[in-house]
């Protein structure tokens, strides 16, 4: 299995909280380590282009003064150094103040490389300082940045409790476990520990996290723990945003606030944490960057819905949404002749390379193929034509369907456990979907296997249609479902209404190929519903047992 790259990210200020005062003001500490004082860790050139990025992104952005940012670069961004500039945020800032975190650099993680003297929660990392001693194989914390052991003591716990409203963002990896990848990117991502995990380790890596101890902080990770971070280091290659070289999850979030990434899925004028992160998820698949943002507090544990809070000195850029059939663009391998014919026959589809949502390429046998979506992932493995054709369309189909959605509903939704990031192992893992919107809705939540089958996933009685209350959480199945074969990707559709749609009662039990006469039916019912929706997708990942955690 190809490696899977990660970044990560978290930023906090929680709209539902009290309104800052007048002269609130933005307070940043930016840190960023591209060559390291041992020579043996990879240099990254990418880190010396985000600390610039990102100030100037304060400074025009978000009004911080120069002499409230406060910059730790290369050697300045020792361990000690560190930690005093996180002891001196409290009093560098206000209650109501904007405080904002960053680190660009190499991370680590306690859990995947046997390294368990760490004992990292959830969505945090293990930062590597300037001063970090590779040669002891088994350091101990006082080397490292981490989230339980510093951020929270030092910084994140008081500047909460304190009124501060915090943005961490930390363009750096934290795990080690290895599941997809991108050719002709650094990782930043570096093996500390001297074996396979431990037992222990492992099975901490499946237990749910502790609960979110912040109120004024919310946390968007760039990716789960099963990836790792893309270092652009060369713009040519892979071609960031910004034109420079640049960690992916900076480039985006730069990308995001300089409006060239649509941010504003609703409508309303306004991003919150929600739609910045799915922003980021759809910019960073679209370019192949194999990266799944998370956010915390996670969709369960937010009751306030801070998620929904509106991120500062963003602008917004509504999504544009599609009025007509556009064709679907796919990618088909040299010489299959009888593919493409069979997409051209179609309105569905159009035959390329530039902006292709799939591609194709053949399987392992004759008359075999392998599909994927844009970002990559393998949706079906060495199948027929015929039902690569059937998945094909059920793709474009829901594509469409979520491209549509036009009601003014902030929409939230992800796979649990969230730090599998949508990555589950065959006969390992289980998982659920969680769900959560800002309004009062009914949901109508369905899944596309990699073969082309629609199952209602909810609801699927009259007793489950019912309204949810706004900031409601809905978990589907109650049950949690055991990953299984075959190894490819479902795409699970979340349509929220504020109206119960007319007829949903006769697809409770829908269970069909896409192109059989049930299905037909059911698409053509939801393209002539007159009642307006909002719209999120999931790509859920099952992958071999081989393929999931290792070094």
């Amino acid at each position: 299995m190809k490696l899977r790259l990660f970044s990560a990210i978290a930023l906090s200020v929680c709209a539902a909280l009290p309104a800052e005062p007048v002269n609130a003001k933005t307070v940043a500490l930016l840190i960023g380590v591209s060559t390291y004082q041992d020579r043996n860790i990879p240099p990254l050139t990418g880190v010396a282009y985000d600390v610039p990025g990102v100030e100037t992104l304060l400074r025009t952005k978000m009004q911080a003064a120069p002499q409230d940012i406060h910059k730790l670069i290369d050697e300045a961004a020792t361990y000690s150094n560190i930690v005093a500039e996180l002891r001196q945020l409290k009093q560098r800032s206000a209650p109501g103040d904007t405080v904002v975190i960053y680190f660009s650099g190499h991370g680590t993680s306690a859990r995947a490389e046997g390294n368990d003297v760490l004992r990292l929660p959830l969505g945090t990392s293990a930062f590597i300082p300037y001063d970090f001693d590779l040669a002891n194989r088994r350091p101990a914390v006082e080397q490292m940045i981490t989230g339980r052991l510093h951020l929270l003591p030092l910084a994140l716990k008081p500047l909460d409790d304190g009124g501060r409203n915090v943005i961490l963002i930390a363009d750096s990896c934290y795990s080690g476990n290895i599941v997809r990848s991108v050719n002709g990117v650094t990782s930043r991502y570096l093996p500390i520990g001297d074996g396979e995990p431990s037992p222990r380790t492992l099975a901490e890596a499946n237990v749910e996290a502790a609960p979110y101890p912040y109120r004024r902080v919310v946390m968007i990770s760039a990716s789960a723990d099963t990836e790792k971070a893309a270092d652009l280091s060369n713009p040519k290659l892979t071609p960031t945003l910004t034109g420079k070289p640049q960690g992916a999850l900076t480039d985006a979030l730069i990308g995001a606030f300089d409006g060239k990434i649509a941010t504003d899925y609703n409508g309303d004028g306004k991003v919150s944490f929600v739609e910045l992160q799915r922003a980021i998820r759809e910019s960073l698949a679209e370019r192949k960057h194999l990266q799944s943002p998370q956010i915390l507090p996670s969709i369960d544990q937010d009751p306030d819905g801070v998620t929904f809070g509106e991120v500062p000195g963003l602008v917004a850029r509504p999504v544009a949404h599609a009025q007509t059939q556009a064709r679907i663009v796919v990618a088909t391998p040299n010489g299959a002749t009888d593919l493409i014919a069979a997409l051209r026959q179609t309105s569905d589809f159009t035959v390329g390379e530039t902006g292709a949502e799939f591609s194709l390429a053949r399987g392992a046998g004759p008359n075999l193929f392998n599909l994927r979506n844009r970002a990559g992932d393998i949706i079906v493995a060495d199948a027929p034509l015929d039902a690569v054709f059937e998945r094909l369309r059920a793709g474009a189909w829901a594509s469409r369907i979520v491209a549509r959605a036009q009601a003014r509903i902030d929409l939230f939704a992800d796979t649990q456990p969230v730090n599998k990031g949508g990555s589950f192992v065959i006969g390992q893992d289980k998982l659920r979907l969680a769900v959560k919107a800002d309004k009062n809705v009914h949901y109508l939540v369905v899944n596309v296997d990699p073969k082309g089958r629609l199952v209602t996933l909810w609801p699927t009685s009259r007793n489950e249609n019912v309204e949810l209350p706004a900031r409601t959480l809905r978990t589907i199945p109650d049950a949690p479902i055991a990953a299984a074969d075959p190894a490819g990707l479902d795409h699970a559709i979340v349509l929220a209404f504020a109206e119960p749609p007319p007829g949903v009662d006769q697809w409770y039990d829908l269970n069909s190929q896409f192109g059989s006469a049930q299905g037909i039916q059911f698409a053509q019912w939801l393209a002539m519903l007159r009642t307006p929706y909002a719209a999120t997708s999931l790509d859920i990942r099952t992958i071999p047992a081989s393929a999931g955690v290792k070094k």
